[in-house]
């Protein structure tokens, strides 16, 4: 939105920049070809209960430890009681993107809130908000989510989200404050002022969607962050508890035999790394899209 105008009048030229963008992440081949993936993965992983092979726990003691092989549909081999790694790995990444998907709306939420109120009010309420945040960002990251789960307990995708979501909104919170900081002098929130409009209206209705380019940038890397995090909450015992696979828990069941059946390991390690690049080049493209003055990384 142009500042001195109404919202009205800027309505087709977001219409136009919004078109740009779009054209621009569109061109960007590595950023589509990433998203064509991560769409790929995260809905056979959605699809899982119906598209899997076999039931994530259930065993087949004549088949234990196969390496992968496409008899028997043992696409990612079987583990020590004979379970389907396919099955199981298929059902872990489902756990990982509901986490992740769930982490970036809630960590995006109460950084926007946070940063806005920062931003729009200054002064003492900014000073108390940001010191909050230089508080959290200070503590040592995973250290202080492992306390969270050993005190909250892991257990539920929802439960681990909101353990990550809650200490993982830092960073938008000084991207949306800055934006804010610079937002609350232009005319148009000048002219709604003057025409009565409330605090809460000029902050969510006018100043937040003009930081949207950033809020998605980050929530989008939030994604990637979450899924790595997640793993490793599972991977030391503290994630999703058993018997709902995780990523993480099945690396660290097959850590102790990886040198005799590498299929444990590798499978799920594969797909956790193909899911973080695959959303952070995503994120790559979405920052050359929205930002105005990028045209470079459009065309890689």
């Amino acid at each position: 939105m142009s500042r001195g105008t109404s919202p009205e009048q800027d309505l087709p030229v977001l219409q136009s920049q919004g078109q740009r963008a779009l054209r621009r992440f569109l061109h960007h081949r590595l950023a589509m070809t990433s998203l064509v993936v991560f769409a790929l993965i995260a809905v056979a992983a959605f699809l899982a209960p119906w598209i899997a092979p076999y039931a994530y726990d259930e065993l087949d003691l004549q088949n234990v430890s196969r390496p992968p092989t496409v008899t028997d549909y043992h696409f990612f081999g079987t583990d020590k009681v004979g379970r389907d790694y396919f099955s199981r790995v298929l059902h872990g990444t489902r756990t990982s993107v509901q986490v992740a998907i769930l982490v970036a709306v809630i960590s995006t939420v109460i950084g926007t809130v946070v940063g806005a109120l920062a931003g729009f009010y200054g002064g003492l309420v900014d000073n108390i908000l940001m010191r909050v945040v230089d508080f959290i960002m200070t503590l040592p990251f995973l250290a202080v989510v492992l306390v969270f789960a050993a005190f909250l307990g892991g257990g539920s995708p929802v439960r681990v989200a909101l353990i990550l979501g809650v200490v993982m909104w830092t960073t938008i919170a000084r991207i949306v404050r800055g934006q804010c900081l610079s937002l609350r002098e232009a005319e148009y929130v000048q002219a709604g002022r003057v025409l009565g409009a409330g605090d809460l209206r000029l902050i969510f209705r006018h100043m937040v969607p003009n930081t949207m380019g950033p809020i998605i940038v980050n929530a989008t890397l939030v994604v990637a962050q979450a899924i790595l995090l997640e793993s490793t909450m599972s991977y030391l015992g503290f994630g999703i508890d058993p018997p709902t696979p995780a990523l993480g828990k099945l690396i660290s069941d097959g850590q102790s035999s990886m040198l005799t059946q590498w299929w444990l390991v590798v499978m799920p390690g594969v797909t956790i790394v193909v899911l973080s690049l695959a959303v952070n080049f995503i994120g790559d493209g979405l920052r050359d899209a929205l930002d105005p003055e990028s045209g470079k990384g459009a065309d890689r």
